[in-house]
């Protein structure tokens, strides 16, 4: 495991933590899915680029779609 990949799993993971928490508050689905996925994502995605390619939209999704 190299040392970006860990550092953006860290990264990418808790902010996944914080949309979580804001979306069980606030009952905001959309935050709350977006935020499962951000902890789950680098568990499942080695490629760097991929990872951050498939994190980006997860990250503004719920700032773009209200649900």
């Amino acid at each position: 495991m190299e040392t970006a990949n860990l550092l953006s799993g860290v990264l990418l993971g808790s902010l996944g933590i914080g949309y979580f928490i804001y979306g069980k508050r606030q009952g905001h689905l959309l935050a709350l899915c977006c935020g499962l996925l951000l902890c789950g994502v680098p568990y499942l995605i080695d490629s760097l680029g991929l990872l951050w390619l498939v994190s980006i939209p997860l990250l503004l999704l719920p700032w773009f779609i209200e649900i």
